[in-house]
């Protein structure tokens, strides 16, 4: 429906049925309403807290391992601001702390490095109030006077045609991880950036995300988990693995 989706148990599923009866997920038009709901029990997992005005009594904090970067991504628009580079170079001098109630961690901390391209527009995927209120916290980190950024949200398909086509100047978006280890992350960013430059990719010894994105246009933000509270009769949430779509089945499984 408008408002969400139920997912009901699978009697009949390939791997037998699902340890759960029911999901019901329900849309939040902002990160603050979820954290309303769950404050008021009306949710059983708050994401980025454990109540929006108070914690929840009982909530229990997790948090998953990572499965993709949010990544801040240049464009042609852009000019000479779009360059391999750029975002890494802004990306080095934001203060994580700006970011860190949204679950991320720059690796900033150095001198700023304010936008020097012209006033532009961040696209974001308008249905995602997370990654919106991420590109709302870099638009007023990276402004300048004269060199103002908006955040700019956009219906996923559309933000997904400007950037296949390169007609925007600065973006932010989602990279998933194609893998758990260090190389798949960093094959991923290759990917995120061209797939065709992961058809071929070079050898990563030596190399981490810093280093690799300074000849890429774009620059990762952060990784992104899920991380949060949930109510205390749930268990094991902490342990859900978001990367199985990835993972090699185990030895004897059917």
């Amino acid at each position: 429906g408008p408002s969400g989706v139920t997912l009901l148990r699978n009697e009949r599923a390939a791997r037998g049925p699902a340890f759960l009866d029911r999901i019901e997920v329900r849309r939040a038009g902002d990160l603050a309403s979820g954290l309303r709901a769950f404050e008021a029990g009306d949710a059983d997992v708050g994401f980025l807290g454990a109540g929006l005005h108070r914690r929840r009594a009982g909530a229990v904090d997790f948090r998953t391992d990572p499965f993709g970067f949010v990544v801040l991504r240049t464009g042609a628009l852009a000019g000479t601001w779009g360059a391999p580079g750029v975002a890494a170079r802004l990306v080095s001098g934001l203060d994580p702390s700006r970011f860190s109630h949204l679950g991320l961690s720059p690796r900033g901390g150095g001198a700023p490095v304010p936008w020097g391209g012209p006033p532009a527009d961040l696209l974001v995927d308008g249905g995602a109030p997370y990654l919106v209120e991420i590109a709302r916290v870099a638009a007023a980190a990276l402004s300048a006077s004269g060199h103002e950024i908006r955040p700019y949200p956009l219906p996923e398909r559309e933000l997904a045609a400007r950037r296949e086509g390169g007609k925007y100047a600065l973006a932010v978006d989602f990279v998933r991880r194609l893998g758990p280890g260090k190389d798949d992350g960093l094959l991923s960013l290759l990917a995120g950036a061209d797939p065709k430059l992961a058809d071929r990719p070079p050898r990563f010894a030596g190399q981490n995300e810093d280093s690799l994105t300074r000849t890429l246009p774009l620059a990762v933000l952060g990784e992104l988990a899920v991380v949060g509270a949930h109510a205390p009769s749930w268990s094991g949430i902490e342990q859900w693995d978001l990367g199985a779509v990835f993972a090699p089945p185990q030895a004897g499984a059917r």
